[in-house]
């Protein structure tokens, strides 16, 4: 399992696209809820990275910290639930990375109860410093 989180997280490192370039549906087939989580978190946080470097000469280089939550609905739907960041660029950014993922199948329990999910994501900035927080995170998951 940990090799195909490694492997997702090289995908999305590389990824340079605003839009899904593979599908999260990937994600949404994990065995648990807690891998399913990683990977969600791991797939959206590395869109954000790559929408903030490709729009960085917008951003500006101030200090700051993006805090967001992110439900998943009954509908396979990504909404935002809370988003503070102080750069309104950043905010921006992130609302438009979370408005383009395309929705998901719904993810049942063992009793065929539709789940809704949530999970957190946290970005610290300047943005020179964020491709060694991703560095960092793709060395704890090859362990």
């Amino acid at each position: 399992m940990s090799k195909y989180a490694a492997f997702m997280l090289i995908l999305f490192f590389h990824s340079k696209s605003f839009g899904q370039f593979i599908s999260l549906e990937a994600c949404n087939e994990s065995s648990s809820i807690a891998s399913r989580n990683t990977c969600f978190k791991s797939y959206i946080e590395s869109l954000l990275i790559n929408a903030f470097e490709e729009n960085k000469s917008n951003l500006g280089q101030d200090s700051d910290k993006l805090l967001l939550e992110v439900l998943i609905d009954e509908n396979g739907n990504f909404k935002i639930i809370h988003l503070d960041v102080k750069n309104i660029g950043l905010y921006k950014t992130t609302q438009r990375v979370i408005e383009n993922l395309l929705p998901i199948s719904k993810y049942k329990n063992f009793d065929g109860i539709t789940l809704y999910d949530t999970f957190n994501i946290e970005i610290d900035f300047p943005i020179k410093k964020l491709h060694n927080q991703l560095k960092k995170k793709f060395i704890l998951f090859k362990m």
